[in-house]
C-alpha cells in the first residue's frame, strides 16, 4: 500500500516558514511529505494577508490546489484565515485552523490518515529555508501602524522563553551555516529585565565556528547600543534590515511610527560606526494616502543618499480595518509609479554597493550545489546571493573571493589557508 502524502505551500513571513517546517517535522516517516506540485492526500496552506496581492495570491494557491487534488482535504492557516470568516467557502470541504488552533495540523494530519507519532523526521530538502532555517523568538506585535492589519491577526506581542531558545539553536549549530532570527516584531522580545540584547549575545555564545546567526528584520526603536556593539561580532552576520516605510517626517507621523529620518540616519551612523561593513538594508512604502509630490521627492533624495545596500519598495496597499484604510487613497497609479521610481533608486544602491565587492572576501552559507562543474550558490553575510566553485566539497560557512559582478555575483571558494581552492 502506497504511504499517504502531505503537501505543504507557504506564503509570506519567515514565521510562517518557521510554523511550516515545525509540522513536517512532526509527521512521521510513514507519511510522504511531497512537493505541492505533486499530487496529495492532504494539502496544507499557511496563508498570508499582509496586502492585498498576497490575499489574491492566497486564495489562488487554494483554488489550485483543489483543481490538482480533487479529492484531497485542504487544510488552512495563517493571517488570511484569521481576518476572513469566510475562508473555508472559497473552496468546499475546507479544514480551517485559526491562530489558537494551529498547533494542533500535526495531530490532524496523523487522525486522519490513521497513523501513530513515532517520531521527528528529517525535512525534505524542498522544505522552506531549507539551508538557512528560521528560529523563532517572537511572535505578534503591540505596534499600531496605522497600514499595518498584522497585529490585528497575530495578536499580542508574545515572547518564546530564552531556555526554548537556547536548546533549539543548540540543536541546528554545526547543522546549518547560518540560522535566522525570527519574529513578527523581532527586537521586541522580552523576559523579565531582559531585553532582545541580552538575548542576541547570549545565542552568539553559544555558536562554535560552523554556524552563524543572522538578524531578521528589527524595527529601529529596538536598535539599542547593546545591540549595536555586537555587529562587529564574528558571528553575527554583517547585516541589519531596518523598517523605514515612511521616507519624510510628515509621513511617518501620519503612519503612526516612532521616530524621524533624521534619528533613522543617525541610527545607520552608529551602526557603521561600530562596523563599516555592515550591509544596510530598508522596507519602503511608497505611495501613502498623505504622501504629497514634495513628501516624494523628498524621500527619494534621502534614501538616496543614505548609505544603503538595498531598498525592499512596497505600493501602498489599504489593509480593511486599518486606520490607513479610512483615508482617501491617492489618484490610480501613483503609488505604482512612485513605487517604480524607489526601486530605480534601489538598483543603483544595489550596483553601488555590490560591486565594491569584486576582490573582496565574503563569508558564504553554502545553500546547494549547482548545475555546471563544482558550481555551488550560498548567501554572503551581506546578503545577497553567491555563485561560487570550489574543488572540493564547500564548508557550510564558506570563504568566497569575489571575482565577478554583472547580473550575478561570482567567486571562488578559498581553503582553510586562504588560498584558492579551484585555479
Amino acid at each position: 500500500m502506497p504511504s499517504p502524502r502531505v503537501s505543504f505551500y507557504t506564503l509570506g513571513c519567515r514565521v510562517n516558514q518557521y510554523e511550516t517546517r515545525r509540522w513536517m517535522a512532526q509527521l512521521p516517516e510513514e507519511i510522504a511529505i511531497v512537493p505541492i506540485t505533486q499530487t496529495a492526500d492532504i494539502v496544507v496552506i499557511n496563508s498570508c494577508l499582509v496586502t492585498s496581492q498576497a490575499e489574491r495570491d492566497t486564495r489562488q494557491i487554494i483554488h489550485r490546489a483543489r483543481r490538482s487534488n480533487p479529492e484531497a482535504t485542504i487544510i488552512t492557516t495563517g493571517c488570511y484565515v484569521d481576518l476572513h470568516d469566510d475562508t473555508g467557502e472559497i473552496e468546499p470541504g475546507m479544514v480551517i485552523f485559526s491562530r489558537e488552533e494551529k498547533d494542533q495540523i500535526p495531530a490532524f494530519i496523523l487522525r486522519h490518515l490513521g497513523i501513530e507519532y513515532s517520531g521527528p523526521r528529517e525535512l525534505p530538502g524542498f522544505a522552506p529555508a531549507a539551508s538557512r532555517p528560521p528560529l523563532l523568538i517572537q511572535t505578534g506585535c503591540d505596534k499600531r501602524c496605522a497600514y499595518c492589519i498584522i497585529p490585528h491577526v497575530r495578536g499580542a506581542s508574545w515572547s518564546r522563553p530564552s531556555e526554548e531558545i537556547f536548546r533549539e539553536l543548540t540543536s541546528m549549530a554545526g547543522t546549518f551555516g547560518e540560522v535566522v532570527l525570527t519574529g513578527i516584531n523581532l527586537g521586541s522580545w522580552q523576559e523579565g529585565s531582559h531585553s532582545f540584547g541580552w538575548l542576541l549575545e547570549k545565542l552568539l555564545d553559544l555558536l562554535g565556528d560552523k554556524t552563524r546567526i543572522r538578524m531578521g528584520s528589527i524595527e529601529p526603536e529596538y536598535v539599542t547600543d547593546h545591540v549595536i556593539s555586537l555587529m562587529s561580532h564574528e558571528r553575527l552576520a554583517p547585516h541589519i534590515h531596518l523598517p523605514l516605510q515612511g521616507t519624510s517626517n510628515p509621513v511617518l507621523r501620519d503612519m503612526g511610527r516612532p521616530g524621524t529620518v533624521d534619528a533613522y540616519r543617525r541610527l545607520i551612523d552608529n551602526i557603521l560606526q561600530v562596523n563599516p561593513l555592515v550591509a544596510v538594508g530598508a522596507d519602503v512604502i511608497a505611495g501613502y494616502p498623505t504622501e504629497t509630490d514634495e513628501h516624494h521627492r523628498a524621500g527619494m533624495e534621502f534614501v538616496r543618499d543614505m548609505p544603503l545596500a538595498y531598498l525592499h519598495v512596497f505600493p501602498y496597499s489599504s489593509r480593511p480595518g486599518t486606520r490607513a484604510a479610512q483615508l482617501k487613497p491617492l489618484k490610480s497609479g501613483v503609488a505604482r509609479e512612485r513605487a517604480r521610481e524607489l526601486r530605480t533608486i534601489d538598483a543603483g544602491l544595489r550596483s553601488a554597493f555590490l560591486s565594491g565587492f569584486v576582490g573582496r572576501t565574503v563569508l558564504v552559507a553554502t545553500e546547494r550545489r549547482l548545475s555546471g562543474k563544482n558550481l555551488h550558490q550560498g548567501m554572503a553575510g551581506e546578503f545577497f546571493p553567491v555563485n561560487f566553485t570550489a574543488d572540493l566539497p564547500p564548508e557550510r560557512l564558506q570563504k568566497v573571493r569575489i571575482t565577478h559582478y554583472a547580473d550575478t555575483i561570482k567567486g571562488v571558494a578559498l581553503d582553510r589557508s586562504g588560498a584558492l581552492s579551484h585555479q
